[in-house]
């Protein structure tokens, strides 16, 4: 909580060069139909607050007896002028931060062992909870050594409960209420420091055909999966195909 509150995100964009329409306050952008206003403004309110993580690391050392605060943050070479912004940032605040770098294998291995403190991954591609429920439910949660794909070992039975009923309901509206159920506990425990949404692109030549997976003529009007593109970091082509010269 202390990170997040002594992290400005939109100062990591500007000095990225990061447009501010891709900020993350939680795994939806604005205009998805599960996005949450009322999370995204209350894990807003939580960050770029210097004397709020002050307070959080006094508490913190009150509690545990710790006097100095030290955060080891893992880093590819890729990311390492990133992770060094969050370090200072943290440092600002109070906090020892060490970064670690690492090679990309070496670094996911780690993340899924739960062999870091802190680290900067790209998760949450696919447009509903469900098709990263595999990342976020506490049933997938293993002791550090363990594999766990849910990396932030998250633990809320709360979270699981509403993920579970939200998997059960093909009711948009009501996935989109439990799922902004499931926010609004993530903006209160903090398992995660939102930052951006990364905007991808995808390109073909111009003979690849129903390239968007729309439908086929002779299938009954229903698009394949997925109707959009990009769908939990993959784009599926399901209904594609290349037309060969005359």
């Amino acid at each position: 909580q202390a990170l997040v509150a002594a992290t400005d995100v939109d100062t990591y964009l500007q000095t990225f060069d990061i447009p501010p329409a891709q900020r993350a306050d939680g795994p939806f952008i604005t205009d998805s139909p599960f996005y949450s206003e009322a999370a995204a403004e209350a894990y807003r309110s939580r960050t770029a607050d210097p004397q709020g993580a002050a307070r959080l690391l006094e508490e913190y050392r009150a509690d545990t007896g710790v006097e100095a605060v030290e955060v080891n943050l893992a880093s590819t070479p890729e990311t390492l002028d990133q992770v060094s912004f969050l370090a200072e940032m943290w440092q600002a605040a109070g906090v020892t931060v060490n970064v670690v770098s690492t090679e990309q294998a070496v670094y996911i291995q780690d993340a899924v062992l739960g062999n870091y403190e802190a680290n900067l991954f790209r998760l949450f591609a696919s447009v509903d909870l469900d098709g990263d429920y595999h990342l976020i439910t506490p049933d997938d949660v293993a002791p550090v050594g363990s594999i766990s794909l849910n990396m932030a070992r998250y633990d809320n039975p709360e979270v699981g409960v509403l993920l579970d009923q939200g998997r059960a309901t093909a009711d948009r509206a009501e996935r989109a209420e439990l799922y902004a159920q499931v926010q609004q506990l993530w903006a209160e425990d903090v398992p995660y420091l939102w930052l951006r949404h990364v905007q991808w692109a995808v390109a073909a030549r111009n003979e690849v055909r129903q390239f968007w997976n729309n439908p086929l003529p002779d299938e009954d009007g229903v698009s394949r999966l997925p109707a959009a593109p990009f769908r939990a970091g993959a784009h599926r082509l399901t209904a594609t195909w290349i037309e060969e010269p005359a």
